[in-house]
C-alpha cells in the first residue's frame, strides 16, 4: 500500500513534487497545508488534494503517515521535529536543518522514535550521477585524485518569486545549491574529511527582478556570502575545489570534472537527473548519453521538455524502503553529513581556518546493485531499488 504523505509547504518545488508523483506508486500526496491558508486552498483546488492546516497536517490526521517538508529553510527544523514527535516520518528539502545542533536533533529523534528521516536532494538516484557511480566503482577512471565542482550564475533575485530568504542565514549559494554538488560528491566519493573556504559578498544590495513576482523593485540586504571558494578533502584521499556563485555570469566550466589516475569523469548538473557525461582517457574521449535511461529521459518542463526532472526519486524510495524493511538511500545520516559540510565552508569563511568534519555516513547503494526492489517507471522500463 502506498505511504500516505502530506505536503507542508506549498512553494515552488511544490508543484514539481505533486506533478512528478505519477511516476512514483510507492507513496501518494493525499493533502497539502500551509502557513498562508489561502496558498494552501489554492495549491489543493489544483492539484485536486486535501486542504489541510498545519496542525491537522502534523497531527496525522487523514490517515496520513508521513510529512513532505517543502517549508523554507529557517523552517525546516520546527516542522520535521514536529512531526517526529507525532509519530510521523519526515522527507524534507534540503537542507536539513540550518544548524548542527538542530540537524542532530532531528536524527536523535528519529531514531530514538523508530521512525525515517529523509531528505533531498535526490538527484544522485537519476540516470547521470548513477552511470558516474558506475564509473567509480568501476575504476574506469582509476583511483580519483583531484576534481573541480564549479556552480556559477547570476543569482535568484532574477528567477525566483520569493527570493529574499535565499540571501537570508541558511541560504547563499552554499546552503542553496551546495546540497547538490556536496550530495553528489559523497554518493560518489564517500565522506569528507575536512574543509576549507575564503567567501564573500558580491553585492551588498540586491534588486528583484523576476518578471511577475510581487517583490518586483524591491530591495534585497544580503547576509551571507554569495560567492565561495572551498577544498574539500575526502576521506578516501580525494581533493575536490568546489566554487559556488551568484556575482556572475553562467560558464562553460564542468559543472562537476574528476580526475583519477587511469583518465577523467566530467559529468553534468547534479541539480538534475540525467543530461551527458564524458569519460577521458589517455586513448579516447567517450560521451555517455542518459536520455534512453530510467530516470534520465528528458520530461520537464511539462510544455516544453528541455530536461530530466524526477523530483520525488527519493521521497519513493524511502517509502518503498519502509515497506520493505531496509534502509532508504536519501538518508538522515547522509542528509546529516552535507549539513556538517556546508556549515564547516560557512565557518571556515570567517575564520579562514581548516574545519574538520566530525560526523561520517555510507555511501548509499547504487540503484543498479540487482536488488529485488522495483520503483515503476511509467515508461519502457523500470528501474532498479
Amino acid at each position: 500500500m502506498a505511504l500516505r504523505v502530506a505536503i507542508i509547504g506549498c512553494g515552488d518545488i511544490a508543484h514539481a513534487y505533486v506533478t512528478l508523483s505519477r511516476h512514483f506508486p510507492s507513496f501518494e500526496i493525499v493533502g497539502c497545508a500551509s502557513r498562508t491558508p489561502e496558498r494552501a486552498e489554492h495549491f489543493a483546488a489544483q492539484h485536486k488534494l486535501l486542504t489541510l492546516n498545519v496542525d491537522d497536517a502534523l497531527a496525522g490526521k487523514h490517515g496520513i503517515e508521513a510529512i513532505l517538508n517543502l517549508t523554507p529553510p529557517n523552517s525546516h527544523y520546527a516542522i520535521s521535529r514536529a512531526a517526529l514527535e507525532n509519530g510521523l516520518h519526515v522527507y524534507t528539502e534540503k537542507p536539513l536543518a540550518t544548524s548542527l545542533d538542530e540537524g542532530r536533533k532531528l536524527l536523535t529523534c528519529s531514531q530514538e522514535k523508530g521512525l525515517r528521516l529523509g531528505g533531498a536532494p535526490d538527484t544522485f538516484l537519476g540516470a547521470a550521477l548513477q552511470c558516474a557511480r558506475d564509473v567509480i566503482d568501476n575504476k574506469t577512471i582509476g583511483d580519483v585524485v583531484f576534481g573541480q565542482a564549479n556552480f556559477i550564475s547570476g543569482g535568484m533575485e532574477h528567477r525566483h518569486p520569493n527570493p529574499e530568504f535565499f540571501f537570508k542565514t541558511g541560504g547563499g549559494p552554499v546552503f542553496d545549491i551546495g546540497p547538490y554538488y556536496v550530495t553528489a560528491l559523497v554518493s560518489l566519493l564517500g565522506p569528507v574529511a575536512s574543509v576549507s573556504a575564503i567567501g564573500t559578498i558580491g553585492r551588498p544590495i540586491r534588486s528583484v527582478s523576476t518578471s511577475g513576482s510581487p517583490q518586483r523593485g524591491s530591495a534585497i540586504h544580503v547576509e551571507v556570502p554569495t560567492t565561495v571558494q572551498a577544498l574539500l578533502r575526502f576521506r578516501a584521499g580525494a581533493q575536490i575545489s568546489m566554487s559556488l556563485s551568484w556575482d556572475s555570469q553562467p560558464t562553460a566550466l564542468p559543472h562537476i570534472d574528476l580526475h583519477g589516475t587511469l583518465g577523467r569523469a566530467v559529468l553534468p548538473d547534479p541539480d538534475f537527473f540525467g543530461g551527458s557525461l564524458k569519460i577521458i582517457r589517455e586513448d579516447s574521449t567517450t560521451p555517455v548519453a542518459t536520455e534512453a535511461l530510467p530516470w534520465g529521459r528528458i520530461n520537464w518542463p511539462e510544455q516544453q521538455p528541455s530536461l530530466a526532472n524526477y523530483r520525488g526519486l527519493g521521497l519513493a524510495d524511502f517509502a518503498q524502503a519502509i515497506a520493505d524493511d531496509r534502509p532508504h538511500r536519501a538518508s538522515g545520516e547522509m542528509a546529516f553529513h552535507v549539513l556538517e559540510v556546508l556549515t564547516a565552508i560557512s565557518t571556515s569563511t570567517r575564520s579562514y581556518e581548516m574545519c574538520r568534519i566530525g560526523s561520517t555516513c555510507e555511501r548509499p547503494l547504487p540503484i543498479s546493485n540487482g536488488a529485488s526492489h522495483k520503483v515503476s517507471f511509467s515508461g519502457p522500463a523500470s528501474f532498479e531499488l
